[in-house]
């Protein structure tokens, strides 16, 4: 694993996108303990599991107990394409999510659609209060990112930052502290970006 080779410098966090059907599994848990047994350099904390909110859902109970669980492990969870389902700000308050990613359909409307801005800085002081932090997907212009820094996004990700990169060109760019793809940190405090 990355981390088990990287002796100095941040760990890596790894995030995967987990399927309703692998998420219902009822092997699902006992795989995640399985596989940190099997790999004990591979800290829970460093996994993030990217979950929908329409597979949290489908089985709401089922999705709260799972959930729960995976996060008394230490893993991370994300709950991905937050403001596309058909939940209640009600039904998701309470759910152990550490991050809110609003998805990108949204941000990519910044700049260009009459109602975005409020739109996407609704989602994101929504996304606060069921969350530490919210995520904005699918940033690719200075416009679209100076807009969710504006409304207080703790992350941003997308295009405008990095293309996906292989796990060599990964490797490449960390171990390498001076070559980057991100664009120069604002002086104001704003979202932290990858």
């Amino acid at each position: 694993t990355w981390n088990a080779r990287r002796p100095e410098g941040r760990p890596v966090q790894v995030s995967v996108n987990v399927s309703g059907r692998y998420f219902r599994d009822a092997l699902f848990l006992e795989s995640l303990r399985r596989r940190f047994k099997q790999f004990p350099e591979v800290l829970p904390q460093h996994l993030c599991l990217e979950i929908t909110e329409s597979i949290v859902m489908y089985d709401l109970d089922l999705s709260r107990s799972i959930l729960r669980e995976a996060h008394d492990l230490g893993v991370k969870i994300h709950l991905d394409d937050f403001g596309t389902g058909f939940s209640s700000v009600e039904v998701l308050q309470g759910l152990p999510v550490d991050v809110i990613k609003i998805d990108k359909r949204f941000v990519a409307r910044l700049g260009s659609e009459p109602g975005a801005e409020e739109l996407v800085r609704t989602l994101t002081l929504l996304g606060k209060g069921l969350a530490s932090d919210v995520l904005a997907e699918g940033v690719e212009t200075q416009t679209q990112l100076e807009g969710v820094r504006r409304f207080g996004c703790t992350y941003a990700q997308g295009y405008y930052f990095a293309r996906p990169l292989s796990p060599q060109e990964a490797e490449a760019v960390m171990s390498d502290p001076g070559r980057t793809f991100l664009p120069p940190a604002p002086a104001d405090g704003a979202p932290e970006t990858g």
